[in-house]
């Protein structure tokens, strides 16, 4: 194999990898949306949680 045909399967093989590494970086980006959503609703259902506590108490 010469040098020309090694530089000619690496170049071919460029779009591919590309295409791996997006779909990788998306999945991943999904995944810590989700991750950080999932925290964000956790904490306002506690706070949520705790101003209905606190109103319960102050009708009283």
């Amino acid at each position: 194999m010469t040098s020309l045909n090694v530089f000619g399967i690496f170049i071919t093989l460029i779009p591919i990898i590309l295409s791996i590494a997006a779909i990788i970086f998306v999945v991943w980006f999904a995944l810590t949306l989700i991750k950080i959503l999932k925290e964000k609703n956790r904490i306002l259902s506690e706070i949520s949680h705790e101003v209905k506590k606190n109103n319960h108490h102050d009708k009283l």
